[in-house]
């Protein structure tokens, strides 16, 4: 008898699985066929309108920054290594590299 009762609960299952595969069911809700407006969380007339140039602008400024960085690095003196000499210095780590900006 129980065999019987697990037949009928999976052939019970399998009829409402089915009915809900085939059953087109369309829930009306918000309509996303506009697309919202770009996220902004400055409010109206903090940025400026010709924000490309600003972005240079700001781009050239740590360009300056860094060559001025690299070039005071390079005149330094080269290390004193008389007490270890095994000792490898890095004297620029990776993080400071100049890198391509991602847009």
């Amino acid at each position: 008898m129980p065999t019987d009762n697990i037949v009928v609960f999976a052939a019970a299952c399998t009829t409402i699985a089915g009915a809900m595969f085939i059953s087109n069911h369309v829930v009306h809700g918000q309509s996303w066929q506009t697309t919202p407006p770009a996220y902004d969380p400055y409010p109206p007339g903090i940025l400026t309108s010709n924000i490309a140039s600003e972005i240079a602008r700001v781009q050239r400024e740590i360009n300056f920054i860094f060559d001025k960085a690299i070039g005071e690095w390079q005149a330094l003196p080269q290390p004193n290594v008389q007490a270890n000499p095994c000792l490898q210095i890095e004297l620029v780590p990776s993080c400071f590299e100049k890198r391509p900006r991602d847009d």
